[in-house]
């Protein structure tokens, strides 16, 4: 069974691809009900997939309570738990990956703490997220590791833990033979300081202007100043960013989005001189 990076994170410019898992072990060293799950997890069946492995890890759980799961019943944990997220039943999925992620088996763990990872990012709950990405940097090597890295720092960034931040970010561009798409992402990433509420985008400067200004009065009451107009480009065409605001945390910079009511906007990373 081959794990890929969910959509949403593609969808929001971050990069797992190079994070895939074969789960270990041939056919004959597994029960059939965990061969059924991983079929029915290929399929797409997640409620199947579910019900076949979920049984497994339970059952090792109520035999030796507090004991690392192992062996086929940690992987029964993941697949339970990676089958559940899919399904957008977090709870489950929580409860189930955190199993396989305090297991004993280091790659399982690994890559338990990264689907850990991205569920808590998905939540906002950026604390967590550091904490299982830091987690699966541990137990993962070359590639994965150096991703896990990048997502840890990505957290930490977004508690305003900068200097940590700015460690694990440098720490993912010292692993050898990393894709040159991904240390140029990781190099940018290192940069930012700040974040700043984005109100809009328009290849157009004269609608930028007129976003500001419509946003002009409001923000100055929230004493966040003037909304700006930042000069960028996108495929080689000049593109106008109206920012508004300087935050060291991404939670302050979305409350502060949410009291100027700007819907359509957005919070992003920046650099701040």
């Amino acid at each position: 069974m081959t794990r890929r990076a969910p959509t949403r994170w593609a969808n929001r410019g971050m990069i797992l691809a190079a994070m895939s898992l074969s789960l270990f072990g041939c056919a004959a060293d597994r029960p059939a009900q965990l061969e059924e799950a991983n079929r029915a997890y290929q399929r797409g069946d997640y409620a199947k997939a579910q019900s076949n492995a979920r049984p497994l890890a339970d059952d090792a759980v109520k035999a030796n309570p507090g004991d690392k799961l192992k062996g086929a019943s940690a992987e029964a944990a993941y697949v339970t738990g990676i089958s559940a997220y899919r399904a957008r039943d977090y709870v489950t999925a929580e409860r189930y990956l955190s199993l396989a992620s305090n297991g004993a088996d280091s790659k399982l763990v690994g890559d338990a703490s990264v689907e850990l990872g991205l569920l808590y990012s998905e939540q906002a709950r950026h604390d967590l997220a550091a904490k299982a990405f830091v987690r699966a940097s541990d137990n993962l090597t070359g590639q994965d590791r150096a991703n896990a890295c990048y997502y840890a720092g990505i957290s930490q960034q977004k508690l305003g833990q900068w200097q940590s931040a700015y460690t694990m970010v440098s720490r993912a561009m010292s692993y050898a033979d990393l894709d040159e798409g991904f240390r140029q992402r990781v190099a940018t990433q290192a940069r930012y300081n700040a974040f700043t509420v984005q109100l809009g985008a328009f290849e157009n400067q004269p609608y930028a202007t007129n976003e500001a200004v419509r946003y002009a009065d409001r923000s100055r009451q929230m004493q966040l100043g003037l909304p700006r107009v930042m000069l960028a480009s996108y495929q080689n065409k000049p593109l106008y960013l109206v920012w508004v605001g300087n935050f060291t945390n991404y939670a302050g910079a979305a409350a502060a989005k949410t009291r100027l009511g700007a819907d359509r906007g957005m919070v992003v990373f920046y650099t701040a001189k």
